[in-house]
């Protein structure tokens, strides 16, 4: 059995330091986070989060949107592609979660997913 934890706001993983000390503080091999990036923080942060955070991360939660906004996927792919490259090159596999799409609508669910399985190829 595992236990992962999102990166969320008002929680003991808001920020990458947090989340770091929390692993470390528990240190314990089934505990893991999934990171989602920050649609309030800029892409260098994100950046930085992913990395340092990289060693405990499981699943990720993909979607496309700048503070409220929410947009295709297919218009955060040059971001999503740097994202991915991060992550294959953990040497382990990451489960990618669609979780937020654009108008909430099965129609842009269904188009998000189709480009995500199209970067992955």
């Amino acid at each position: 059995m595992t236990l992962s934890l999102e990166l969320h706001g008002g929680t003991l993983t808001d920020n990458p330091d947090s989340a770091l000390r929390l692993m470390d503080e528990t240190a314990h091999e089934n505990l893991h986070l999934y990171w989602q990036p920050n649609q309030h923080r800029d892409l260098p942060y994100n950046l930085d989060c992913l990395h340092r955070l990289l060693p405990h991360i499981t699943n990720v939660h993909v979607f496309h949107w700048a503070g409220k906004e929410k947009f295709p996927l297919q218009e955060g792919e040059s971001v999503w592609r740097q994202y991915i490259d991060i992550l294959a090159g953990s040497g382990r596999d990451h489960g990618l979660l669609m979780e937020f799409v654009a108008d909430g609508s099965d129609g842009q669910f269904r188009e998000d997913a189709a480009v995500l399985l199209q970067w992955l190829r």
